[in-house]
C-alpha cells in the first residue's frame, strides 16, 4: 500500500435536518485546520470506502448519530489547497441531504460544540466555513 496523497481530496459533509433546524459542529480549537469555525459534520472517505460508506461512518464517529442519505450528493464545491500538507491538491467537498435514523449527539474530540439552528440564521453566523455558507444557502433555497 502506498502513502502517496490523492490529487483530489474528497470530504463528505451531512445536512442534518432535525424538524427545521440543521446541525452545525465547531471544530476543536487546537486543530491545524481552520480552528474553532463551525462546518456541517463528515469527513474524508478512507481508501476502497464508498462515499456513502465514508459518509455515515464520519458523521457517526463524529457525532454519535447514524444517519442514512435521501440521494446523491446534491451541492459539491471543488477549490484548491494553497497550503499545509495537502497543498496543490483539489479539495472537493460532496455535500447531502441526510436523516437521523438512531443515536444520541455526542461529539467526538474533533469538535469543540455543536448547535442545531434554523438555516437563515446559521447562514449569517460568523466563523462559518465558507463552503459551508454556500452549501447551506444552496441546499435550503
Amino acid at each position: 500500500m502506498t502513502n502517496e496523497i490523492p490529487d483530489i481530496i474528497t470530504v463528505n459533509r451531512a445536512l442534518i435536518l432535525n424538524q427545521k433546524q440543521i446541525l452545525l459542529v465547531q471544530r476543536a480549537l487546537n486543530d491545524s485546520y481552520r480552528p474553532g469555525e463551525w462546518e456541517l459534520p463528515g469527513g474524508k472517505v478512507d481508501p476502497n470506502e464508498s462515499q456513502i460508506d465514508g459518509l455515515i461512518r464520519e458523521v457517526r464517529e463524529e457525532t454519535g448519530l447514524f444517519i442514512e442519505p435521501f440521494s446523491t450528493p446534491v451541492y459539491r464545491e471543488d477549490t484548491e489547497i494553497t497550503q499545509g500538507k495537502y497543498a496543490g491538491k483539489l479539495h472537493r467537498a460532496l455535500f447531502y441531504r441526510v436523516r437521523i435514523l438512531e443515536g444520541t449527539l455526542t461529539l467526538s474530540n474533533e469538535h469543540a460544540a455543536a448547535i442545531w439552528d434554523i438555516p437563515t440564521r446559521a447562514v449569517n453566523q460568523t466563523g462559518l466555513t465558507p463552503d459551508t455558507r454556500r452549501a447551506i444557502i444552496a441546499l435550503t433555497r
